[in-house]
């Protein structure tokens, strides 16, 4: 760790590098935040607005083909009523309405018992098509019968509720299945004779797979599920074993406890968000307009924002490779710009050790660094000029020095042979001045008592001393005057 603080301490073009690429990621990473925040509701509002809208296209779907059985039903209805004294002709309408009406697996034509005379006490017309039979529309597919259920039709709840209500009745699913093993709702008219009373009633099937088809189509997401669901909560769609799957997932049980049939009843047509501890859900409901059956679906918050999971993943891989991109081209660049700076540093080094005539190539230039380089290449230039005026300077400074150290020798040995020279003299000028004086105090002291011959002679002696002290100094004055006209040359 050490060595990294220290190598960027020490490369300015690492540290201009990392500068660049942080404020740039940085600026970047606002950025993408901003626009994954804005896409993330974006996203979600999107989900919503299409799980919503296949919901309400898938019971419109539903309600258009319950609609259109309500419609063909009564269109045989009018048939049947006109022509009731020819019940043959029954078995003929009720293979018609397979024929003719693609989701109508079954149609019964059931009148009171003992309305035909001269026919069995019951009398049903019933057409439907084979377990053989596939789902496209065949005539040799269509059977007929006269028996549905384990009970007389007229205890049948698809018989007795029309027929005693005298209104139009869809059936919940019937607990007895048809023929081919089918789960099924009927729709049921009352048959009304001449004088406009209840003779019978006209039903048709639907299989309870249809709308489980329909309702699988409503699926937005992998993890979502659909279902369908009655005014008392009962669960119709899906089958009951897929229910039993269902309830594994917490979110099911949840709603199988908290009646999921309010649910979707409160939320009615829109949505709703319900937060669990595992994850957030939307519950999205839809009442079909034939009878109180609600189309929901259950929509993990998980799967509206999983495109947008993988969206932010890809981005933030996006962003780290071109950080890591833009990181290595700054690097690359700065190290280009700047190494004219790194020979300017080496150079510097060289001069500082004293290689001061070091070259350097000559950049090409022309900003900042290739004017800094032009500057202290002049400056090399100016300094190798001045340590060569130096140089000269201190070559005859020290010739100077040789000169004037031997002008002082030469000066310190006239010194000494002038001081032997004057010690020489003065040996030489004491002893006449001695004499002088010894003459002096003792012509000074006996002068009365001397000779005038003995006053010559002492006279005379004097004289004599005091004239080798002339000529010593004379000769001493001569010297100094020689010396100082030398000097003065």
């Amino acid at each position: 760790m050490l060595r990294i603080v220290k190598l960027i301490t020490r490369k300015l073009s690492l540290r201009l590098s990392l500068m660049v690429a942080f404020a740039i990621g940085l600026l970047l990473a606002a950025t993408l935040t901003i626009m994954l925040y804005s896409a993330k509701k974006a996203v979600r509002k999107e989900a919503l607005y299409m799980a919503q809208q296949t919901t309400e296209y898938t019971t419109l779907k539903i309600d258009n083909t319950l609609k259109n059985v309500e419609e063909a039903t009564r269109l045989m209805l009018w048939n049947v009523e006109h022509h009731l004294d020819n019940p043959a002709v029954m078995y003929e309408y009720s293979r018609k309405m397979l024929e003719q009406n693609p989701h109508i697996i079954g149609c019964a034509i059931a009148f009171d018992p003992g309305f035909y005379k001269g026919r069995d006490r019951y009398f049903m017309a019933y057409s439907f098509y084979s377990e053989n039979s596939s789902s496209s529309l065949k005539k040799d597919a269509i059977v007929q019968g006269s028996f549905f259920g384990n009970a007389p039709y007229p205890k049948q709840i698809w018989y007795s509720v029309p027929y005693k209500t005298d209104q139009p009745y869809w059936t919940p699913p019937l607990s007895d299945p048809d023929p081919n093993g089918n789960i099924i709702i009927s729709y049921c008219l009352p048959i009304h004779g001449k004088d406009g009373q209840t003779v019978g009633v006209l039903a048709v099937d639907l299989p309870l797979k249809w709308f489980a088809a329909a309702i699988h189509t409503t699926k937005p997401s992998p993890n979502s599920y659909s279902l369908m669901v009655d005014k008392k909560g009962t669960i119709i769609i899906p089958p009951a074993a897929v229910q039993q799957r269902l309830l594994n997932d917490t979110t099911m049980r949840y709603f199988a406890t908290n009646s999921l049939a309010q649910t979707l009843a409160r939320i009615q047509d829109g949505y709703e968000q319900i937060k669990r501890k595992d994850n957030d859900y939307y519950i999205f409901s839809k009442k079909l307009d034939s009878f109180d059956w609600y189309v929901g679906v259950v929509y993990p918050a998980y799967d509206i924002l999983d495109e947008y999971y993988h969206l932010r993943g890809q981005v933030i891989a996006i962003l780290v490779v071109s950080i890591l991109t833009l990181f290595v081209l700054c690097l690359l660049l700065t190290y280009r710009q700047l190494h004219p700076l790194q020979q300017l540093n080496r150079l510097a080094q060289h001069i500082a050790n004293g290689h001061f005539n070091e070259s350097m190539p000559h950049t090409k230039q022309d900003d900042e660094i290739g004017q800094l380089q032009d500057h202290f290449l002049q400056m090399q230039q100016s300094l190798s000029e001045r340590i060569s005026q130096l140089k000269q300077l201190s070559a005859s400074l020290e010739h100077q020095g040789e000169v004037l150290r031997e002008a002082y020798g030469h000066a310190q040995e006239a010194d000494h042979l002038k001081t032997a020279f004057l010690h020489h003299i003065t040996e030489h000028i004491v002893v006449p001045v001695m004499n002088i004086l010894a003459d002096v105090e003792m012509m000074s002291a006996n002068h009365r008592h001397m000779s005038h011959k003995e006053n010559m002679r002492v006279v005379n002696n004097i004289l004599h001393q005091g004239q080798i002290v002339t000529s010593l100094l004379n000769k001493l004055l001569d010297d100094s005057l020689k010396e100082t006209e030398e000097s003065n040359d």
